[in-house]
């Protein structure tokens, strides 16, 4: 399957219906997210770190995480489902987003600063679950500082989206499956992170 094809279904998947989307759901990838080409072989996403508790892409269920912040599930139209909460990160409040695109497990995580506007349609993560890391990334780090950790960006564009993309094939149980990770960090002029999304799709 060619990548560029897997990409463009994962990015009409990913950001279904959010061109109008509300501040409380998850926000929509840019367009330019479609013209980053894997340059990992290596998965450049690590799992997302609640604290000490893990969550793992494409094996930690969305009901789990529901549970631990508390919230309800949100169901869309086209059957995706995810899960918000609030979380602090140093007394910097954010918002996550845990969704889950065609399976029962977590695809794809968001964070992005500030609070909700509606925060009781969304959980809330305890003192517990902090600090909050998606791919060793938080809110408000540098672009140079994530660099230096996971590796030069697969591709960034003029609005400040820097992307990392990794894409590799394995086989298991005589069936041949191919991995893709897209991390993504959004730096405004250069500035601090303020989005951050991490997602993986097999096929």
């Amino acid at each position: 399957m060619r990548f560029t094809a897997t990409l463009a279904a994962a990015a009409a998947l990913f950001s279904a219906s959010l061109s109008a989307s509300a501040a409380d759901e998850p926000f929509g990838y840019p367009s330019t997210l479609l013209q980053a080409r894997s340059t990992y072989t290596v998965s450049p996403a690590t799992p997302v770190l609640l604290g000490n508790t893990v969550v793992v892409l494409e094996q930690s269920r969305l009901s789990d995480v529901a549970a631990i912040v508390g919230s309800a599930i949100h169901t869309e139209e086209d059957g995706r489902r995810w899960v918000c909460s609030e979380a602090s990160n140093n007394g910097t409040p954010l918002r996550l987003w845990f969704i889950a695109t065609g399976q029962d497990t977590i695809t794809e995580v968001q964070m992005s600063p500030g609070t909700f506007e509606n925060p009781k349609n969304c959980g809330r993560l305890t003192a517990h679950f902090e600090p909050v890391y998606l791919s060793r990334i938080q809110s408000g780090m540098t672009i140079r500082e994530i660099v230096n950790d996971i590796g030069p960006a697969s591709s960034h564009d003029d609005e400040g989206w820097y992307f990392w993309v990794s894409r590799r094939s394995y086989s298991y149980d005589g069936q041949n499956y191919t991995e893709y990770v897209w991390v993504g960090a959004h730096a405004p002029e250069k500035g601090a992170v303020r989005e951050v999304f991490t997602t993986q799709l097999t096929r």
